[in-house]
């Protein structure tokens, strides 16, 4: 392990354990991203799966900006896949959709009091949601991406500077590959089996987020419900007891209900 990576690792350890004191309701969706440092150039980006930081980009924005920006990645990330953004991207306009899904984070990040620019970018926003909600009713991508369909191209550039904190490169992974020649029909079919299980696994991650939700978090954990098709209580915690109860124990059950339980 290099010099860089190591301090990499060891600030992105930092930041893991300011985000969980902070957000203790999103700790285990983090922790099931398993966030890791890379020699990708993006400051941070999501693939679905997990969480990854740039180890270049990461050390150089610590030191220029702080240590609250690598918060705010985990943040920003996190609630893509729990929104399961990585999941609707293909197909989509690309342009409008990293917008319009950005934004509709960044909405929540707000919402959750995430540190996110200074006051002159949170009044920004603010306009933005403000403007959405009037015409909208509400911040969702569909609503964004209504909104953002009717600016101008130099405007939408605009909002996405202000708003962007992650790469989406990855998104579009089969997309990419086809159009570089690279890509099989096996190929594809097994990213997208990838994909739904991932995208499966980010349902269930939510489900057990929404007991942890407070007062502070409604708005979140509205959009965790819709999420999941469902509204989830703390019973589910004790429904989930319930089953294992009655199923034969194996060793991965056990490990999973000492671990989730």
């Amino acid at each position: 392990m290099s010099g860089l990576t190591e301090s990499a690792n060891e600030v992105l350890k930092l930041a893991v354990s300011a985000f969980g004191s902070a957000f203790s309701y999103l700790a285990y969706a983090v922790g099931k991203a398993n966030p890791a440092v890379t020699e990708e150039k993006p400051f941070c980006y999501t693939d679905g799966n997990g969480i990854y930081f740039g180890e270049k980009q990461l050390l150089f924005q610590t030191a220029s900006k702080g240590s609250e920006l690598a918060v705010l990645g985990l943040c920003h990330t996190i609630l893509h896949c729990l929104f399961l953004h990585p999941f609707r991207a293909v197909g989509k306009d690309a342009d409008i959709y990293d917008v319009a899904c950005d934004l509709t984070v960044a909405y929540y990040v707000d919402d959750l009091g995430a540190p996110f620019g200074d006051r002159k970018h949170i009044e920004y926003r603010k306009h933005l949601y403000k403007s959405i909600i009037e015409q909208f009713g509400g911040i969702t991508e569909s609503f964004c991406s209504a909104y953002l369909a009717g600016v101008d191209k130099e405007k939408l550039e605009e909002i996405g500077n202000a708003i962007r904190v992650c790469s989406h490169f990855m998104w579009r992974r089969g997309e990419q590959r086809e159009n570089d020649g690279g890509a099989s029909g096996q190929d594809n079919r097994d990213e997208g089996e990838e994909d739904k299980n991932a995208e499966k696994q980010w349902i269930e991650i939510a489900k057990k987020i929404i007991p942890r939700l407070g007062k502070d978090q409604r708005e979140l954990q509205r959009r965790l419900e819709n999420v999941t098709g469902g509204k989830i209580t703390a019973n589910f915690w004790n429904d989930s007891s319930k089953r294992a109860k009655n199923e034969r124990p194996t060793t991965i059950s056990i490990i999973y209900f000492i671990v989730t339980g």
